[in-house]
């Protein structure tokens, strides 16, 4: 399977062949990686399948550039990336209008979907702290915490072992605690 994604990755890449073909080929796992990303959600304004389709199009159009993905580790990096990415825009969207920006009166009962917008705000600043300190740790993160990875299936893809991987994944959760509290 590995080798047909990564045949067809070439194919799109030069044109020869739809990206449809290569969605349809991955759609569910896609879809494991949208149910990953949205697991934190106390109240998601977006469904999985939404959230794979809004992804989809902005990694395979490639944000306007021609993009080449090397496999489907590369692949999947990317999209859960891109879901994580979507999700903290519609978190800034939901603070920003809880903070007066629609001008609404709020409930009393979405407050706490606010310190679930302020958490993952902050999540994301310390990630990219994370990505530019050790890039290695941070993929890590997306791929087990956003893409809904397991040990295994990153070791697998990574050509790691899984003991090291769980070591990764353990390092990467004390830093994100310890730059989160800082």
């Amino acid at each position: 399977m590995d080798d047909r994604v990564t045949q067809i990755m070439q194919r799109v890449a030069s044109g020869d062949e739809s990206s449809d073909v290569l969605l349809s080929l991955l759609y569910e796992e896609l879809l494991h990686i949208a149910s990953g990303v949205m697991r934190n959600e106390n109240s998601p304004t977006i469904t999985r399948t939404e959230l794979l389709h809004e992804a989809a199009i902005k990694v395979l159009n490639g944000g306007g550039s021609s993009v080449k993905f090397e496999n489907r580790k590369h692949f999947f990096g990317a999209a859960g990336k891109v879901m994580r990415n979507i999700m903290i825009d519609r978190a800034r969207a939901r603070a920003a209008s809880k903070r007066g920006g629609d001008k609404k009166r709020e409930e009393l009962f979405d407050v706490a979907d606010e310190d679930k917008n302020d958490e993952m705000l902050a999540m994301k600043d310390s990630l990219e702290r994370l990505e530019k300190q050790f890039p290695e740790l941070a993929n890590i993160v997306n791929l087990r915490y956003f893409g809904g990875m397991t040990n295994a299936s990153i070791a697998e893809g990574l050509g790691l072992s899984e003991a090291k991987v769980s070591r990764m994944w353990k390092q990467s959760k004390q830093w994100l605690q310890r730059d989160m509290v800082a």
